[in-house]
């Protein structure tokens, strides 16, 4: 079988948080701005996911789609983007799908957010009844 094809991407994370624990990237340190310089290798074929995120009180839901959620999540957590997640302190993953075609992944993202919140609630809860941080439990220990 055929190795899928690669692409390498740059990416900019902050400098505080230890991103060797992904195995995806091997970075290096730009201490003058702060922030490390990332060049992660990506499959062309990777796997894209539809993450739903809430609060510390389950109060806020946002939901987005991403082709890494664990750097995704990471974002999200140390506020690298402005915006609703930042202001509303949403960065804990109670749910998520992997999809193989971006395609697909973007209409399930679209189909989540036309939902309901009590939707969205009842979706989270057939997978994660006890909204525990995904996001800890599933991704934060790769190394």
């Amino acid at each position: 079988m055929m190795n899928s094809p690669k692409k390498i991407v740059s990416l900019r994370a902050p400098a505080n948080v230890d991103l060797k624990r992904n195995p995806a990237f091997a970075g290096r340190s730009n201490p003058q701005r702060g922030f490390l310089l990332l060049d992660i290798e990506l499959s062309m074929q990777g796997v894209y996911h539809v993450y739903i995120l809430t609060n510390k009180y389950n109060t806020v839901l946002y939901t987005g789609v991403t082709s890494d959620v664990y750097i995704r999540v990471l974002e999200h957590r140390e506020k690298v983007n402005p915006g609703f997640t930042s202001k509303y302190n949403v960065h804990k993953l109670v749910y998520y799908e992997g999809f193989e075609d971006v395609n697909k992944a973007i209409a399930r993202e679209k189909q989540i957010k036309a939902g309901s919140r009590q939707k969205k609630i009842d979706l989270i809860n057939s997978m994660n009844p006890n909204w525990e941080d995904l996001w800890e439990k599933d991704f934060s220990n790769e190394s």
